[in-house]
């Protein structure tokens, strides 16, 4: 695997808001491809090599322990503040519901079936609306290889800056990814992530 994830530092976790969470964590599982699993299937906040489930990639190095394994984000929230981690039982405390809807898209997928940008978008959010409608870019095209650019801002999770009118029946948008990279994007290649 190529990819590794990057854990916050506990000042980041801090400062982090509910679309800062939900934005890394989606963005963590589609590049990772596969969930964070033992043997049997069974998910853990961090697995062999070097995967990371979607509480786990929250998680700084500084405050992961073997002993935080074991339940959901529920549990992980008594064990920070059991074995003296306030500042992370805090952080989860507060984001608990859209981590406990991201755990629940981890902990259902498939060990070979990777995560799909639908599975986030229609179970990876909390229901109390605390994320702001972001999109993915989502292309559909023939021939990736005439558009270099969209291929790499695949999976990101990006803003739409302004509809372009047109003629046709569905929508075009101008799209922009956190490197400031802008694209033109249809409806049918974006997918909502977040109410």
């Amino acid at each position: 695997m190529s990819y590794k994830p990057v854990y916050p530092t506990v000042a980041e976790l801090a400062t982090m808001t509910a679309q800062q969470v939900f934005d890394r964590v989606a963005v963590h599982l589609l590049k990772q491809g596969k969930p964070a699993t033992l043997g049997a299937g069974t998910c853990v906040y961090r697995g062999p090599g070097g995967t990371a489930c979607a509480v786990g990639v929250l998680i700084p190095e500084s405050e992961y322990a073997d002993c935080l394994e074991g339940g959901a984000v529920g549990y992980l929230i008594g064990m920070c503040h059991d074995r003296d981690r306030p500042e992370l039982g805090h952080f989860l405390r507060k984001h608990q519901g859209v981590l406990r809807d991201l755990q629940q898209v981890h902990d259902t997928t498939e060990p070979d079936e990777p995560v799909s940008p639908e599975r986030i978008r229609r179970d990876g959010r909390d229901q109390r609306g605390d994320c702001v409608k972001r999109l993915f870019i989502y292309p559909n095209f023939g021939n990736p290889c005439n558009f270099p650019d969209y291929v790499a801002h695949s999976g990101q999770i990006v803003d739409v800056v302004h509809e372009i009118p047109t003629d046709q029946d569905e929508r075009l948008y101008r799209v922009r990814a956190a490197d400031g990279w802008e694209g033109d994007a249809w409806d049918s290649e974006l997918s909502t992530v977040a109410a």
